[in-house]
C-alpha cells in the first residue's frame, strides 16, 4: 500500500501573504495550533507546575523563548490563569506581525545594583574626560555616592 502525501492547505493573512511561506516570518517556527481563528497565533502555551504559572513559548532568532508575564498598563503581571496565557500570546503575535517585538517588553527587567552602574559609567565616561576630570568623579563617587547608596538595588 502507498502512502499518499500529505497535502496543505494555504491560509490566507490579512496582509495577502500566505502563512505557510517562511519567508513572511523568517524569525519564526510554526507550531503545532498555531492558527486559531484566522490569526497567526506565536508560540505555544504550556503548564509550570513547580511555579503554578502558565507560559508562553517559542522560537525567536533561533533559540526558544520562555514567557510568563502579560504586559498591561500596570505593568508586568503573571500568567496565572490560562486566559491570560493566551492573551499573552495574541500580544506577541502582534507585535510580531506588526515588526514591533522586542522580548524586553515581555521579560521584567533585572536589578540594577548601583556600585556596578557606577563603575560602568566611569569606565564608559574615561575616555572623554581629561584627567583630573576623571580622577574628580572616581574620588566624588567613591568617596560619597558608593557609601550611602552603593548596596542599593534599583529597578530600571
Amino acid at each position: 500500500m502507498q502512502r499518499r502525501k500529505k497535502k496543505t492547505k494555504a491560509i490566507e493573512h490579512n496582509s495577502n501573504f500566505l502563512l505557510n511561506d517562511f519567508y513572511a516570518y523568517p524569525n519564526i517556527t510554526p507550531t503545532v495550533n498555531s492558527i486559531q481563528g484566522g490569526v497567526y497565533m506565536w508560540g505555544k502555551i504550556g503548564f509550570n507546575k513547580q511555579r503554578g504559572l502558565y507560559y508562553v513559548s517559542g522560537k525567536w532568532q533561533g533559540k526558544r523563548q520562555y514567557y510568563s508575564q502579560c504586559p498591561t498598563h500596570n505593568g508586568l503581571i503573571p500568567c496565572g490563569t490560562r486566559r491570560i496565557a493566551e492573551r499573552l500570546q495574541e500580544s506577541i503575535s502582534i507585535d510580531i506581525e506588526n515588526g514591533q517585538f522586542s522580548p524586553e517588553k515581555y521579560k521584567a527587567s533585572k536589578p540594577l545594583h548601583l556600585e556596578n552602574y557606577i563603575e560602568k559609567w566611569l569606565a564608559l565616561k574615561k575616555p572623554e574626560l581629561s584627567e583630573a576630570t576623571d580622577y574628580d568623579y572616581s574620588n566624588s563617587l567613591n568617596r560619597h555616592v558608593k557609601p550611602v547608596l552603593g548596596d542599593n538595588t534599583y529597578r530600571t
